[in-house]
């Protein structure tokens, strides 16, 4: 989720050297998309100084459902469509073994 909402960031490397890429582009073809190595690595590569972040609305409706499917190839199935007719509305997707609701 993270991935998808920042949009651009400052970041300074080990070495003191500044990287500004604060772009607002959802989608930019203007090279490398740098930026998602730095995110989660705890400052290992780099510590960010800015972010430019993808702000949505507060959801007018939330739905929650919980599905059975017959394998991870199936849910994997289930994601894509949900994706191709929900869009970015879709803030979750979670997949839980049998065996997990096994030990509960």
């Amino acid at each position: 989720m993270t991935r998808q909402l920042v949009l651009g960031l400052e970041v300074v490397q080990p070495d003191g050297t500044v990287i500004n890429a604060l772009r607002s582009l959802r989608k930019d073809n203007a090279g490398y998309d740098w930026k998602q190595f730095y995110i989660g690595t705890e400052g290992t590569l780099g510590i960010i100084t800015a972010a430019f972040l993808r702000l949505l609305p507060r959801a007018k409706h939330v739905v929650t459902s919980l599905l059975a499917v017959a394998d991870s190839a199936a849910a994997l199935r289930l994601l894509k469509l949900m994706q191709d007719e929900l869009g970015d509305t879709i803030n979750a997707f979670e997949l839980i073994s049998d065996f997990s609701f096994g030990i509960i």
